[in-house]
Formats: C-alpha cells, structure tokens, sequence
C-alpha cells in the first residue's frame, strides 16, 4: 500500500506532458516486444496456402489426415475441397479438459489409422509442429515410423516450418 501511496504523490508532481511522454514510450515498448515474441507462431496465411496447395493437387478419396487434431477445425475454415479432413487421433473434444491425452498417439490409433488406409488411394497428412508439447515429439516419431515403414512417401512441403504436409502413396506390400 504504501508504494501506491508514494506512486500516487511522484505521479502529480510530474508534468502532464512528461508523464504522457513515458506512458506511451512504456506503451510502444510493450506492443513491439510481444510482437516479436509471439511473430513466430503459425497464422491464418499457413493454412490458405496449405488449403491452396491441398485443393491443385489433390483427387477424389484422398482422405487428409491432421495431426494435431485442433488443427483440422482450422483448416476447414479454409478448405473447400472434395476430400475429407480427418484429425488424427481424434476428433477434439471441446467438452473436456484440453492436455496431452488430446494429442497423444497409442498403439490403437495406429491400428485404427492401419485399417483405414488402402492400397488404392493415396493421402495426405499434415503435421503441426507443437513440439513444445508434452508428449508431441515422442508421438510424432510413432506416426512418422509407420508411415514411412508402411508407405511410400511422394511430396514433403513445409509452410513457415511449422506447417508440413505430406503426401503418401496407397499400402505397399
């Protein structure tokens, strides 16, 4: 309390222009400097030009998986395409508790993801980097092994390096 008080008494003693000058040198300070910490993060330009690409190049039944899950409620904002966006693992929950049960890959997803792909049609996946997620790394790397051991890779395209889309061919035998 006492420091609001003595606050309080410096800020009448100093002149009205004075104390406007260092409110909004303190104020621009501010603005820059979130800015700048929060440049880096994927926008809204990721997902029209990933929706662009997506929608040249894509043909009927190939099915667009989205890892992390929250993602795929973007990208429908964006995509107006044939193909059906699936997120993977799951589709997110707004009703329950947000955490590292919503982008965690078990062994079940895997098996589930197995069955739905086929040999006659190839799919895209797209993978969000939240590597500062507990758990994401780790289930990422699950992904990317099945993928890569079971099919064959055909395109890799980063968007702002956070941003991948893959493009994979049918089951190889």
């Amino acid at each position: 309390m006492p420091l609001f008080i003595l606050l309080a008494f410096v800020l009448r003693l100093i002149k009205q222009r004075f104390l406007y000058f260092w409110l909004i040198l303190l104020a621009s300070f501010y603005l820059t400097s979130n800015f700048d910490k929060y440049r880096e993060l994927y926008k809204r330009t990721d997902y029209v030009l990933l929706s662009n690409d997506l929608e040249k190049n894509e043909k009927k039944e190939e099915p667009i998986f989205v890892y992390r899950n929250i993602s795929a409620d973007i990208l429908r904002l964006y995509y107006r395409g044939t193909n059906k966006i699936i997120p993977f693992p799951e589709a997110i929950s707004y009703n329950k508790q947000f955490g590292p049960e919503s982008w965690l890959i078990k062994d079940q997803d895997i098996k589930k993801l197995d069955e739905t792909l086929t040999k006659d049609h190839n799919f895209y996946i797209i993978i969000v980097d939240d590597s500062g997620l507990r758990g994401f790394n780790e289930s990422r790397n699950i992904l990317m092994d099945f993928l890569l051991n079971n099919f064959k890779l055909i395109k890799e395209k980063s968007y702002k390096g956070r941003t991948i889309l893959y493009e994979f061919s049918g089951k190889t035998d």
